[in-house]
């Protein structure tokens, strides 16, 4: 696999800077590009130490399948039980180990087995995938990754930093604690602060400091920018065509109508309305999916799925379907489209992580045309 040009520019600009946070669009190849930077290193050093840490779900499904696809290597995965994991450890001398997370927890009291192994390698390149995982500095996830020592170090995100610049103290206290000395530090430059005090004034266990906004942002832009890469979906995808977004308006059946009005009437009247507000959004999805419901009809939405559907050529193109309901996924979406002969695949939080890598490769092998998935695909898994 070739790496595209700026794909090449950012393994040259992460070598650069030592340092370096990858923000290529959604679909641009951020793990290519650091998988490139590793390549790159591996030149003049044939034994690096390369320590990946991602999110759980995507150890498998998709940092396993990038590696050997690119690199022609198999990589060490740290998974299995804690013995398991151990053995892992001890017989990995070189090349690239991935792990997740939860495996860094760190605090003054307790650290887990894997960090208390992990922190004494000298490590040539962490690699942290989805970085904003360890944005709080309060989490112990956190508080377990600064601590680990290497030569270089690249996070790797497709959501913008601009969307809260606390954030960023988060994120570069592991890439370069150096910018921002301290907490204290950041928000005396950056933030606008104001005390407020919840009851009782003289009471100084109820005060608390709020923040009213941002402030000196081109100074924290000009300290942050020569570690951030950024390429828009615009800059690197300009071959292909525009994205197109369509939305369906769905009236509900008569059934569909009365199961809601009636939840609508009991949240009025203050019957369970936690719960009843739950109802409310499978209802919407199909009666069929409420509990002790499962004669109830299907709903128009599964409807309006299938005429969409037929207007596509399954043949050429593949269908990614996502909903938030795993119940209206497994109890209606898979059953209507199984019945009307689709090649189907679903994958949701139920499914153990090996047997979530086996589906996508089946998808992507053209095993399926229609993949259903809940949020559990949500980050970097590349279909």
């Amino acid at each position: 696999m070739l790496l595209r040009d700026y794909q090449k520019e950012y393994v040259e600009f992460a070598i650069k800077s030592k340092n370096s946070l990858n923000c290529i669009s959604i679909g641009g190849g951020k793990s290519i590009a650091a998988l490139g930077v590793y390549k790159e290193l591996k030149i003049s050093n044939q034994n690096i130490k390369c320590l990946i840490i991602a999110p759980k779900s995507l150890l498998l499904s998709h940092w396993k399948g990038e590696i050997f696809k690119f690199l022609g290597e198999e990589p060490k995965i740290a998974e299995g039980s804690l013995k398991q994991r151990e053995d892992i450890y001890k017989n990995y001398s070189s090349g690239i180990l991935v792990t997740n997370f939860e495996l860094f927890r760190w605090s003054s009291h307790k650290v887990t087995k894997d960090f208390d192994i992990l922190k004494d390698i000298n490590w040539d390149l962490i690699i942290v995938d989805e970085i904003n995982f360890i944005k709080s500095t309060k989490s112990q996830q956190h508080k377990g990754i600064i601590r680990l020592k290497t030569r270089f170090k690249i996070g790797l995100t497709g959501i913008p930093l601009d969307n809260s610049p606390l954030d960023i103290y988060g994120i570069f206290r592991f890439l370069n604690p150096m910018i921002f000395p301290n907490m204290w530090h950041f928000k005396e430059n950056y933030l606008i602060m104001e005390k407020k005090v919840l009851g009782n004034p003289f009471n100084p266990y109820r005060a608390y400091t709020a923040v009213l906004g941002y402030k000196n942002l081109e100074d924290l832009k000009e300290k942050i920018s020569p570690y951030i890469f950024r390429k828009t979906r615009e800059e690197i995808l300009k071959d292909l065509p525009p994205l197109v977004e369509k939305n369906y308006f769905v009236e509900m059946t008569p059934n569909q109508r009365a199961y809601y009005e009636e939840l609508k009437y009991d949240i009025l009247k203050g019957i369970n309305p936690l719960e009843k507000m739950t109802y409310l959004r499978e209802v919407c999805l199909s009666p069929k999916i409420l509990n002790g419901n499962e004669n109830g009809d299907i709903g128009n939405k599964i409807v309006e799925l299938l005429n969409i559907l037929s207007n596509i050529d399954i043949a050429k193109d593949k269908v990614i379907i996502f909903s938030h309901s795993v119940k209206y996924i497994e109890i209606v979406v898979l059953a209507e489209l199984l019945s009307k002969g689709y090649r189907v695949v679903s994958i949701t939080g139920n499914d153990a992580t090996k047997v979530r890598a086996e589906k996508i490769e089946a998808f992507k092998n053209g095993e399926y045309d229609i993949l259903l998935s809940s949020d559990v695909l949500n980050y970097g898994v590349n279909l």
